[in-house]
This record gives C-alpha cells, structure tokens and sequence, in this order.
C-alpha cells in the first residue's frame, strides 16, 4: 500500500486525467508547474509501475549526512562538559578575532 501526499495525489489525477483524454499534456504541464517532457516521463512511469511512481524515490530513506545517534550523544555530553572553553574559543573567533587552535 503506498500513502501519498496531497501533491502527490494531484499529479496522480492530472497523469489519470491524461490517460483518460480529458485534459491535454500541455494543459497538465501548466497545471503541475511542469515541462511537457516531465509530463511524458511521468505519464509513462505511471503506465509501468502504476501508483509508485508518483512517489519521490528517496521517500523513507535518511540522508547521506545524517548524524548516528551514538555520535549525536557524544556530541551533546561534549559540549555540556566542555561548553566554558568553546564560549570562551567562540568569543575569541567572534570579538577578538583571535586564532584558536587546539
């Protein structure tokens, strides 16, 4: 079962719209802020794959950058043992203009 958002479900009824001959590829276009191209791509993704290809790809994935919870935890004790020298190494940055090297 796949759950859509409402823009989802939008693209969803104009692409069904289309294959239904009611509205035009243009027309869809304009509506979903589109390029005709994209229209074809989706309509066609649409034909194979059904619902899902609605769906952006990267759905329920965590991105490349996240942080892991362990590290996020070591970054938090960190800084709440350590918080009066990065004060005082950020205000050396900010005010002073002084180099801090560790």
């Amino acid at each position: 079962m796949v759950i859509l958002t409402v823009k989802e479900q939008l693209k969803l009824e104009i692409i069904q719209r289309i294959m239904d001959n009611q509205i035009e590829v243009s027309k869809a276009a304009m509506i979903l802020g589109l390029s005709n191209r994209s229209i074809y791509r989706l309509l066609s993704k649409v034909r194979i794959e059904g619902v899902k290809a609605v769906v952006h790809g990267n759905r329920g994935n965590n991105h490349a950058g996240k942080i892991s919870e362990r590290t996020r935890k070591k970054i938090i004790i960190w800084q709440k043992t350590n918080i009066r020298d990065s004060m005082t190494d950020i205000f050396r940055k900010n005010f002073w203009k002084m180099k801090v090297s560790r």
